[in-house]
């Protein structure tokens, strides 16, 4: 089965096929984790339909690899979420912040203190706020940019907004 799943791989990257069975999607995605190859995982969830992606196992592997443009794709396109990706980005600002602030208030031989190298990281993915809202307010998916369906794109501007002039998180 590891032989089928190679070489049915290439024809899913390329575009060929959008549509396989779940548990063929599921054992792809699960022999990319095995290998410590996440970018492979996150390659086939971007090209894959994302009624094809097993979500549980998807949503898992892009936060522990913090594959932040899977993770978004997937709350967009396979469950129609809009809201969360926001929350996720949100808490990675925070993060920041927070790390910034013990940064501020460390010494610099104190274990408190952190590069900032390892906040970059961080905010990198945090700074994705900002193309994500720009795609959903034009009716685009993240990260692509390919047109959502009219009417995903309209409840994904209806969610977008609810949210951001709620003034909550």
């Amino acid at each position: 089965s590891r032989i089928f799943l190679m070489q049915l791989e290439p024809f899913i990257l390329d575009g060929t096929i959008h549509s396989v069975p779940p548990r063929i999607t599921q054992q792809l995605i699960a022999l990319h984790d095995e290998n410590q190859r996440p970018d492979l995982a996150e390659r086939i969830i971007w090209h894959i339909d994302p009624e094809c992606l097993d979500i549980n196992q998807s949503i898992l592997l892009c936060q522990r690899y913090q594959l932040y443009d899977a993770l978004l794709y997937v709350y967009m396109r396979a469950m129609k979420d809009y809201e969360a990706p926001l929350v996720e980005l949100l808490e990675l600002i925070r993060q920041v912040q927070r790390y910034r602030r013990r940064r501020a208030e460390a010494s610099p031989g104190s274990r408190a203190y952190l590069s900032e190298n390892e906040v970059e990281d961080i905010g990198v993915n945090a700074y994705k706020i900002y193309p994500y809202l720009g795609n959903v307010l034009t009716g685009l998916t993240y990260p692509s940019g390919e047109p959502l369906p009219d009417e995903d794109a309209d409840q994904a501007k209806e969610d977008v907004y609810g949210f951001v002039f709620a003034g909550r998180s």
